[in-house]
């Protein structure tokens, strides 16, 4: 009997253009849900926040189209360590990395 392997992985990457503002910013925040939104408020250094908010909303976009699934429907949370995981899919995973003006999430099954 042959053995099927379903796993599979992408790469998604996001190049920002370096001109990003608190504008652009507020702009992203608008896309996460309140809960996550309120997680970034604590950032201080605009190149960060922007870099981790691009990141999550990269990290949704990627879950929908590796899931063929509304942007927004898989919600994120942060455990214990800080990593971030899907809440409502434990079969569904992702690594953000970020450097520069580049945001890159890979997803898995």
């Amino acid at each position: 009997m042959e053995k099927t392997n379903h796993n599979r992985a992408q790469v998604y990457v996001l190049k920002l253009t370096g001109e990003e503002n608190e504008h652009t910013v507020n702009q992203l925040l608008q896309l996460l849900p309140p809960a996550n939104q309120q997680r970034f408020s604590s950032y201080t250094n605009l190149r960060s926040k922007l870099q981790s908010i691009s990141g999550e909303v990269l990290a949704r976009y990627a879950s929908g189209c590796f899931e063929s699934a509304p942007f927004n429907t898989s919600d994120i949370e942060t455990g214990k360590n800080g990593k971030p995981s899907f809440i409502s899919n434990n079969t569904l995973h992702f690594h953000i990395s970020h450097s520069g003006n580049y945001i890159v999430c890979a997803v898995c099954n």
